[in-house]
């Protein structure tokens, strides 16, 4: 049977608020995302200026079989695999990583140039603590990861102690998704550079109504990409207006900017690289997790001590992807690919421990029992999950990979991703949360 694995380019980061000290603070920008980077030889072409806009609508409809086909085509190869059948699991056990228990205030501004949108929503969770009277409220305004992460769903997750969180979803999806969509017009202004006029407003509003005062932007993985632009914008406001500019901008899962060098000046260390998508051979295995020159799988395993644990699993990886093709790996390669990458977005070690628990030795029950307790919360396979957000998405990854989606010669209005297009004004520090090496986030 063929592979049913969707073609993916999104990796997804755990998102976190605040990691340990902040060091580094530089006036250029040099985040980025955690997309897929080009293959060795593979040039970045930029799309035809005609390109069409996708059918959305048509587009989701085909995604959302092609999901169901790899669901269906998991099940069976986990059946086979288990003699035939299929265990009864406690789904009791679902990793919960949704939680809207905090006290959010609601807001919106009216929305004149975005077709499909007449209001732009965002949310403000309250400090656990509020403030004394008269004492100024600190906020945090978070960006979203993926992108596709949608936050307005899980603000109970983002609630503090001593400031107050603010989260908007991007324009097209969660709270703003877009109400009609045709393509070629209601799709033209889901860029970032729209998306910062909008947070320009709530700002504004925010701080003019004194629901706010001093505020610093935080974005993890793609949402560095996303506090950057919108940092770049609010950062270089007049001075007229220098009361709505940031004091800083904290990013955290970051790499380098596309087609940038680093600057002479920057003591960052080298980016670490995005994992691939695609499984493939380096030093003469299958790497299921490759990043760059180097296999990730590698840094899993050696979170496993005892040396024949290590070679046990070693083993029964290598016999799973023996027949691997790049072209059509099998479901059940597929899907340990995906449940491996998900496992690893927390961290090596809680990757090591699916392998310890399903392949020491080979538990294809144990693996059916994890893909129905964790499979719906793989986010980077369920992040499109309608039409508006799927347009959304895309016009999101145009920023920064314009040369690998056709789709990307749609989107008139966006503008690469560089340091040129995105640089932060003088007033406005940026900080790197987890420090040089971002060791806290091991795919960034």
């Amino acid at each position: 049977m063929g592979s049913m694995h969707l073609p993916l380019r999104i990796l997804l980061i755990t998102p976190a608020l605040l990691g340990p000290a902040l060091i580094h603070a530089n006036d250029e920008v040099k985040a980025s995302h955690d997309l897929v980077e080009l293959h060795p030889g593979e040039e970045r072409r930029n799309p035809p200026p005609d390109s069409s806009c996708p059918d959305w609508e048509k587009d989701f409809a085909q995604r959302k079989v092609g999901m169901e086909h790899y669901r269906s085509a998991i099940e069976e190869a986990l059946r086979t695999a288990n003699r035939g059948t299929l265990p009864t699991c406690n789904e009791a056990q679902r990793r919960k990583i949704n939680s809207n228990n905090a006290t959010a205030r609601e807001g919106q501004i009216e929305v004149s140039n975005i077709a499909g949108l007449s209001e732009f929503k965002y949310d403000v969770i309250a400090p656990r603590n509020p403030p004394e009277p008269g004492e100024p409220i600190k906020t945090l305004v978070v960006f979203a990861g993926g992108p596709g992460n949608v936050f307005s769903r899980e603000l109970g997750k983002f609630q503090s102690d001593d400031y107050q969180v603010l989260v908007a979803d991007y324009a097209g999806m969660g709270k703003n998704a877009l109400k009609t969509l045709t393509p070629g017009k209601d799709d033209q202004n889901l860029n970032l550079d729209d998306f910062a006029n909008l947070m320009e407003k709530v700002i504004r509003k925010e701080i003019d109504s004194g629901q706010m005062k001093d505020y610093v932007l935080q974005g993890h993985s793609f949402g560095s990409v996303g506090a950057t632009v919108v940092g770049s914008h609010l950062s270089n406001l007049p001075d007229t207006d220098k009361r709505y500019r940031p004091k800083g901008i904290l990013i955290g899962g970051v790499a380098g900017f596309l087609n940038s060098p680093r600057p002479p000046h920057s003591s960052r260390g080298p980016a670490q690289l995005p994992l691939e998508w695609v499984p493939r051979i380096i030093n003469n295995h299958v790497c299921i997790l490759p990043q760059g020159h180097q296999c990730f799988d590698d840094k899993i395993l050696e979170e496993i001590l005892k040396p024949k644990k290590k070679k046990r699993i070693s083993a029964r990886l290598a016999k799973l992807y023996k027949s691997f093709s790049q072209e059509d790996p099998s479901p059940l390669q597929s899907f340990v690919r995906d449940a491996l990458h998900w496992e690893a977005s927390t961290n090596p070690r809680r990757a090591a421990e699916f392998l310890e628990k399903y392949f020491h030795p080979f538990d294809p029950g144990g693996l059916y029992c994890w893909y129905k307790t964790n499979f719906n919360d793989i986010v980077f396979l369920h992040r499109e999950e309608n039409a508006s957000m799927m347009a959304s998405v895309a016009a999101l990854n145009c920023h920064l990979n314009e040369g690998r989606d056709p789709r990307c010669g749609c989107f008139k209005k966006n503008k690469p991703y560089t340091s040129l297009n995105y640089q932060i004004g003088p007033g406005t520090k940026l900080h790197y949360v987890n420090g040089d090496a971002d060791g806290q986030t091991p795919l960034g």
